[in-house]
């Protein structure tokens, strides 16, 4: 449940308590569905989160070790406090708040700027993780999950409960089309070719997600989330990406992956099952740490900034 508006005034100057419904000192709780985590996570009125994202495109899969380091993955921290969502981006140097569609930006302790979808000046955001949102479209899906897996294990040395599950079709297509997640390929479907003909296709994608709640057995709450996305490309196979360079530095794309152990069961890893990908599926990583559950400061806003997003500031 997010906080109303005229209630944000009172995040401008004090720090927010877990709700102590939620929190369990003594005794670990009962094991939780998915839709109880979720609505335990929305009731929060705030938490602070660092994400990290890796784009695996198929069609320049070939030509990674050509690539910069880095250049597919995008790490950001943030935190939500009421309505207000604060992300630092592009290693610390930019800062910006969104309520909702509006938005505001500045560079280290500049001045805040009115925005929308790019920092102060001018740069592209990266995907900003929303707890809340994410939280919200997971409830949505829960019926729809295929493939729930629990098990216990030891993460930085405490004890966690891992549920995995999978969606397809419009489930899937609704946790990442609708904002929950990174999009496959960072929101573009395919490459831009100058010249070259149109990529694109009037069918929704087929995309396939995997993901992995870390939950504390003792609060229910949701402390780490892992996802990846699989979309099938409607390129058409005869379709290649030339990059200029050396051709010798090119990947092999038909390296095996094992999915299934000598049983024929499926093989997880780090909390995901393991999946192949062929030269037409496209694929995104993302991960989540989420902490000071219930504790986050909102941002110190001028009035101006106060303004521009269209909440109201202290009385």
């Amino acid at each position: 449940m997010l906080l109303t508006r005229p209630a944000l005034s009172c995040l401008f100057t004090a720090c927010v308590s877990v709700v102590p419904l939620i929190a369990q000192e003594d005794a670990a709780v009962a094991p939780l569905g998915l839709a109880e985590v979720a609505a335990r996570m929305r009731a929060l009125p705030g938490v602070a989160f660092k994400t990290f994202e890796e784009q695996d495109q198929a069609m320049v899969r070939r030509f990674r070790r050509m690539m910069p380091q880095g250049a597919r993955e995008t790490e950001l921290s943030g935190r939500s406090a009421g309505e207000l969502l604060v992300a630092s981006v592009f290693d610390g140097e930019h800062e910006v708040v969104l309520s909702g569609a509006r938005m505001v930006a500045r560079t280290a302790d500049g001045e805040w700027r009115a925005r929308r979808g790019v920092t102060v000046d001018g740069r592209p955001l990266p995907f900003l993780f929303d707890p809340a949102l994410f939280f919200e479209r997971l409830a949505d899906a829960v019926e729809s999950a295929k493939d729930e897996r629990r098990e216990a294990t030891t993460w930085r040395e405490k004890p966690w409960q891992v549920v995995t599950v999978t969606f397809d079709e419009e489930a899937a297509r609704d946790l990442v089309l609708g904002g929950a997640v990174p999009r496959v390929g960072g929101g573009m479907r395919g490459a831009i070719m100058i010249g070259g003909p149109d990529l694109g296709g009037d069918d929704p994608p087929e995309i396939t997600i995997d993901v992995a709640l870390w939950i504390d057995p003792q609060t229910g709450l949701c402390h780490r989330m892992k996802a990846s996305a699989y979309e099938v490309s409607d390129v058409p196979d005869n379709v290649h990406i030339q990059i200029e360079g050396d051709a010798g530095e090119a990947e092999d794309a038909g390296e095996k992956v094992k999915e299934l152990d000598a049983d024929g069961k499926r093989i997880y890893k780090g909390g995901l099952p393991v999946r192949a990908v062929d030269s037409s599926t496209s694929a995104m990583h993302f991960e989540v740490e989420l902490s000071a559950h219930g504790t986050t400061e909102a941002p110190k806003l001028d009035a101006t900034a106060l303004a521009r997003l269209g909440v109201a500031g202290d009385k």
